[in-house]
């Protein structure tokens, strides 16, 4: 008799904030090292003089164009991510809207009450440090893309950031893929204060990629080598040779070698290789240039007609923070507190490989009725009764690591029985990784 093995099911893993709060190995460090040649290495502290990177200073106004970079502090003051103030896209005059900072997506919790963006943070500069307050977070997703953005209170205008001499960064109209970009970033961990600066690297342009990164996955994104960044860098800007945006750093890997007995994608980002996730050392970055379809007249709106962001608060919420299932597990959905009023939903199971499914597809949904939590309807759904071919499937030695995505999609309550279905580009993805063969430790 064969022996029957636990099936487990794992999501993925890593963002590069500062002191970000996975749990991993001591010694590792959310960080992608390379040296002054652009050579991979992994040095045992991030002042280690071989690193590629170089300390901005501004003592002689040399780099005023960088005074839009900014680095993001939480309502509690700890410092996260870094941000760059720009220029709205699509705006005839800035002096009517509220100054914009983009960072990603993953960045912007801590910052909607009292969150703060720092100034100034050059390693020599004759200008004081401003603290500006961030009234509100404009707009954040982590669905398909890794997009944040924040308004500063009233109290800070484009006019005011002019008498400054701050000049808000410009979005790219269109990215040459083949360019060398310009890392400016503010690094944080591990770092002393005195040198949480500003810093520059040079990174190589790779191909197009999809990652899966923890509960996340994340296509067409920027693949970029060759140029350090470590916690603190996330959200931070690439600049193409005309000194615009093309985007923002969003994920990388460990600088560690794999862990036996662990799975490299249960620790780390993971690109798709023949279909399935494979752990590659390089760092990962959203495109930014799709914002160029979400401003009108100054003013953020992802629903626009021809936005390709998931529209405001449309975002599913997993309950309880669990990333790991087996097969009966249910999985907990709802909606954010902003969101809408869900009556039922739609869900779908995509095979392996990537390509033949696509959740803003909306052909092959199945509908399935919600149940009230907290006044909210939320999904709870088992990925056997969804996932192809795995309803009845037992794990046997010698089984094959399998990965698989669900989609998700709302009916919103309208006043019919069965609900009006939300727009399909707000469906939401969830990878699934299958390894019959191995039961973490965690797992008891």
């Amino acid at each position: 008799m064969k022996r029957i093995l636990p099936l487990t099911i794992v999501l993925f893993s890593i963002h590069i904030y500062a002191d970000d709060k996975i749990a991993v190995p001591d010694g590792v460090k959310p960080s992608e090292f390379y040296d002054k040649e652009g050579n991979l290495f992994c040095p045992d502290s991030p002042n280690d003089v071989n690193i590629g990177w170089q300390k901005v200073s501004n003592e002689h106004h040399e780099n005023d164009r960088l005074k839009s970079i900014v680095g993001l502090r939480t309502e509690d003051g700890k410092p996260a991510c870094s941000a760059t103030i720009i220029k709205p896209p699509n705006c005839s005059d800035p002096s009517k809207a509220k100054v914009q900072v983009i960072t990603a997506g993953h960045c912007t919790g801590g910052m909607a009450r009292g969150g703060r963006a720092i100034t100034n943070l050059f390693e020599k500069s004759p200008d004081a440090r401003n603290q500006m307050a961030i009234e509100s977070v404009k707009y954040s997703t982590e669905n398909g893309a890794d997009i944040g953005v924040l308004e500063l209170d009233s109290t800070h205008t484009y006019k005011d950031l002019a008498r400054l001499g701050i000049v808000p960064s410009e979005i790219s109209g269109k990215c040459d893929p083949t360019e060398d970009l310009e890392s400016i970033a503010i690094p944080l961990n591990q770092l002393a204060g005195k040198d949480q600066v500003i810093r520059r690297s040079t990174c190589r342009q790779g191909a197009r990629t999809t990652i899966i990164d923890q509960w996340r996955y994340w296509p067409n994104v920027m693949t970029l080598n060759a140029c350090t960044v470590i916690g603190g860098s996330s959200g931070s800007s690439f600049y193409d040779k005309s000194g615009k945006m093309c985007g923002i750093m969003n994920a990388s890997t460990y600088c560690h070698p794999d862990e036996k007995g662990v799975h490299e994608c249960q620790k780390d980002t993971c690109v798709f290789e023949g279909g399935m996730p494979k752990r590659v050392r390089e760092n990962f970055a959203t495109d930014i240039t799709v914002l160029n379809k979400c401003y009108k007249d100054c003013v953020f709106d992802a629903d626009l007609p021809d936005c390709p962001l998931p529209s405001n608060n449309r975002e599913f919420g997993r309950r309880g923070g669990q990333y790991r299932w087996n097969l009966e597990d249910k999985i907990t959905f709802g909606t954010s507190e902003k969101g809408p009023k869900f009556k039922s939903f739609e869900v779908k199971g995509c095979k392996q490989d990537q390509t033949p499914c696509d959740c803003r597809d909306p052909k092959g949904y199945t509908n399935v009725a919600g149940s009230t939590s907290g006044g909210h309807t939320v999904l709870k759904v088992a990925p056997k009764d969804f996932l192809p071919g795995l309803a009845s499937y037992k794990a046997k030695e010698g089984d094959a690591t399998q990965f698989h995505r669900l989609c998700f999609r709302g009916r919103i309550d309208d006043g019919t029985p069965l609900g009006k279905l939300d727009d399909i580009k707000n469906a939401w993805t969830e990878p699934i990784f299958f390894e019959p063969q191995h039961k973490p430790p965690f797992l008891k």
